[in-house]
């Protein structure tokens, strides 16, 4: 038997026990696209050389995906042992075999940022995401157009918000920084709040609460919100969700801040703007000297990413000053 044959014997026996449909192909294209070499080998016949021949090109180069596809290759070859269908040690066995020949990969891995989607993708992925009217959707939505942090939204109070002034401020407490910050809600962002304050007939104060009205709702249903916007489960060999970032990895909730600030930076808005509307702290002298948190003046720039957003980005316009009367 070829590693194919027992790969999709791994498929049927193992991985479709308790994966769904959309990780059954993304483990198969995994494989069909770093592994190609192996999968018209006899199962028995592969030994080390032929897994390091697959591993070295992506090892350094993509060290999370290279990670990946050893373990797939392991479980795959850990099967057919099993089976009898081959003998001795497994060559794509980390501990005791290949951590004796490759380096660790958290000694190869660069420092990791939060994979993020590409603002030009932006309206794609938010036509995708809008479709569907899930509270942890909505919630998704919110934390795009401000451009926060998931434990911030999940934890937003009603007492925080106010709606008169299209702001929100958010206690030292709740912030990463420790202090207070203040978020301008754009027209959408503020039609989102006014929609969950006015048609919440609940008593609870948290604006997105899980399960329980009392508590929060977790993290792991806005990363579940991010697959509902991905296309419809298929069993196809080639299927992978098409949210992903440049290096092919999965978006993540955090990875929307990112989106902001490069399309903060391609848009023509200021760095002090852009840093101010992610709560980052300055630092050095320009951080100590900086005491306002030029909220007026992020207003516009909320309202044109949220425009951006919805696909009905408006021609941006530097400005310029006024030459004066000779």
């Amino acid at each position: 038997m070829t590693f194919g044959d027992v790969l999709t014997i791994v498929m049927d026996d193992k991985v479709s026990s308790n994966r769904s449909a959309r990780h059954r192909a993304q483990w198969r294209a995994t494989l069909s696209r770093y592994a190609a070499d192996l999968i018209e080998k006899p199962v028995e016949g592969i030994v080390t050389d032929d897994v390091l021949a697959v591993l070295r090109p992506i090892w350094t180069r993509i060290p999370e995906t290279a990670s990946r596809v050893r373990q797939r290759i392991e479980a795959v070859l850990t099967a057919a042992s099993v089976r009898n269908l081959r003998q001795g040690q497994n060559p794509a066995q980390w501990r005791g075999h290949l951590q004796g020949i490759l380096p660790a990969p958290r000694k190869v891995k660069p420092t990791e940022n939060h994979p993020a989607l590409a603002w030009q993708q932006m309206p794609a992925f938010w036509s995708a995401l809008a479709e569907r009217k899930a509270k942890s959707n909505v919630a998704l939505r919110f934390l795009i157009l401000c451009a926060s942090r998931t434990g911030e939204v999940r934890g937003m109070r009603r007492r925080e918000v106010d709606l008169d002034t299209a702001t929100w401020t958010i206690p030292a407490g709740r912030m990463k920084a420790g202090r207070m910050h203040r978020v301008a809600l754009s027209t959408p962002a503020l039609a989102i709040l006014k929609d969950r304050i006015t048609t919440d007939t609940g008593a609870m104060d948290l604006l997105f609460p899980g399960v329980h009205p009392s508590r929060p709702m977790s993290d792991w249903t806005l990363r579940k919100a991010l697959d509902a916007a991905n296309p419809a489960e298929t069993d196809a060999d080639d299927a992978l969700p098409c949210w992903r970032d440049e290096r092919d990895r999965p978006i993540t909730p955090h990875g929307f801040r990112s989106s902001f600030r490069v399309w903060c930076a391609e848009s023509g808005v200021s760095d002090a703007l852009a840093e101010a509307a992610l709560a980052h702290v300055v630092r050095g002298v320009e951080g100590a000297y900086q005491r306002s948190d030029l909220i007026e003046q992020r207003r516009p720039v909320m309202e044109r990413w949220a425009q951006h957003c919805l696909g009905q980005t408006a021609k941006i316009v530097p400005l310029r000053r006024k030459s004066r009367a000779s």
